[in-house]
């Protein structure tokens, strides 16, 4: 976000938390009122041109987020201002571009439950081609969004719950198979056996073949 950086300026940074709070409680008030206390923050401060812009962007970037970039700008895009010469002109822009929006609770209402989250990903992940891009259009969701969502549920991101799966599987095909390990590193996502070797050793401190030999004496 753009705001980040405006650490010594006026910037909205509680308006745009009280945002981000409001988007994920999904209450359609909640999220207008923030809308509002934010271009107010703008009409009540004296902020330079090159800020209004900042904060339009970083505005319209967190409902956009919120909604898989489903709401309509209707032509008040920041990339568009070029044309704008004053903040005055941006928060008129931000005020009818604010009266436009729909269905702002809805698009968070749409998401998936954890436990649909969690389970795409179990019986999908095995797969050599899984992404967690293709994860996130499958539920509707921009990648960013997804991500945060399915760490906020879960506790760890996509890819580190993915692969404790892998890992997993590998290590019952291991112990309970006698496949090459090239067949079983594709068996759980990885095509070439130089990565699974080293994912595996990563997860469990050996190779897959340690790891084999161990069980057998065991």
């Amino acid at each position: 976000m753009l705001g980040s950086i405006h650490a010594n300026t006026a910037y909205p940074h509680r308006e745009f938390d009280a945002l981000k709070n409001a988007l994920a409680s999904c209450s359609e008030d909640a999220i207008r009122a923030s809308i509002e206390h934010i271009i107010r923050f703008m009409e009540e401060n004296p902020i330079p041109l090159y800020l209004a812009r900042s904060i339009c962007y970083d505005l319209i970037h967190t409902i956009n987020e919120h909604s898989g970039s489903g709401q309509k700008t209707d032509g008040h895009s920041p990339l568009e201002l070029s044309g704008v010469e004053t903040a005055q002109e941006i928060i008129r822009l931000l005020r009818s571009w604010s009266s436009s929006l729909e269905g702002l609770a809805d698009a968070g209402s749409r998401r998936p439950s954890p436990k649909d989250a969690a389970a795409y990903v179990r019986e999908n992940c095995l797969r050599c081609d899984f992404s967690v891009y293709e994860t996130a259009e499958h539920f509707g969701m921009s990648l960013p969004s997804f991500s945060k969502f399915f760490k906020d549920a879960a506790g760890q991101n996509v890819m580190d719950y993915a692969i404790h799966i892998r890992m997993e599987k590998a290590k019952e095909l291991l112990l309970s198979t006698s496949l090459p390990l090239k067949d079983i590193g594709e068996q759980v996502g990885y095509y070439n056996i130089s990565s699974f070797t080293r994912r595996f050793k990563l997860h469990t401190g050996l190779t897959p073949g340690e790891y084999r030999r161990q069980g057998k004496k065991g």
